[in-house]
């Protein structure tokens, strides 16, 4: 059984936002609301947990019901830090559950086919992985008063994304060993405190994170290409023949004597 914890938990003043911003509309639907449609096209995803607050619970229970899905949904409330939230999602996991994945609900364009790249790729002999892409940007490392003190080799520098993918066994014990002695600002990092090897998997550009502003109307323009519609397709048409003019077809010559007539006959 394959599993989500899906956070939408958070508050939204990077933002600048009254609500939480899972719930702010892009082109008519909450932003939760395109996370959700993406994340349902997942072949291996049977149930997913998602984390929000309390006072927001019937408003992320009616998006969850706008869809027709054969996924087993359960509400956890979030708790005050990310992985007290991820905590508390995990305890609404199903036992039976193998593998499971963590993900933030403020990424709208993650996709099922990412999701489940990530669900195959899991097994207890890989049993961390990270969706990221390489930095391509020149990194430094600057002080507190914010003066360059060295520039990383970027080579070896990776922007975690996620989803991010447990060996569900393995993820209660390391979760449980370490949830009250030091913070993470993501879930594959218990797992390196621990000495656990962790998996890279290639993310997109697209994979980003509503974080302020920009990435709201950012997210608006990516949508909008979602919509655009392409076809490539075959046909054909049947002229008549006719001996008035030389045949050209392309601006090449074919015949001198014969004509193909304007007028379709079929």
């Amino acid at each position: 059984m394959n599993s989500m914890i899906l956070l939408a938990a958070g508050k939204g003043q990077r933002v600048g936002a009254a609500i939480n911003k899972m719930l702010i509309k892009v082109q008519g639907k909450p932003i939760f609301w395109h996370s959700l449609q993406h994340i349902l096209t997942s072949q291996l995803l049977n149930e997913i947990i998602v984390v929000v607050q309390e006072r927001e619970r019937p408003e992320f229970e009616s998006i969850i019901r706008s869809f027709n899905s054969n996924i087993l949904f359960h509400i956890a409330i979030g708790g005050n830090t990310r992985q007290a939230s991820v905590y508390n999602g995990l305890k609404l996991v199903s036992p039976q559950t193998e593998k499971i994945i963590v993900h933030d609900g403020a990424r709208p364009l993650v996709d099922g086919k990412c999701i489940d790249k990530v669900l195959n790729k899991i097994s207890e002999s890989t049993p961390a992985i990270v969706v990221g892409i390489p930095c391509i940007d020149t990194i430094k490392k600057i002080s507190e008063r914010g003066i360059v003190k060295e520039t990383l080799d970027r080579s070896q520098l990776f922007r975690a994304q996620t989803p991010q993918g447990f060996y569900a066994p393995l993820f209660r014990t390391v979760i449980h060993s370490v949830m009250e002695r030091k913070l993470f600002t993501d879930d594959v990092s218990l797992f390196e405190e621990q000495g656990i090897p962790v998996t890279t998997m290639i993310g997109r550009e697209e994979y980003y994170k509503i974080t302020v502003k920009e990435d709201i109307d950012r997210l608006k323009t990516s949508l909008k290409n979602e919509k655009i519609d392409f076809r490539i397709g075959q046909g054909y048409d049947i002229h008549q023949l006719c001996d008035a003019r030389p045949l050209i077809l392309g601006g090449v010559k074919i015949s001198p004597v014969r004509l193909i007539s304007p007028n379709a006959i079929i």
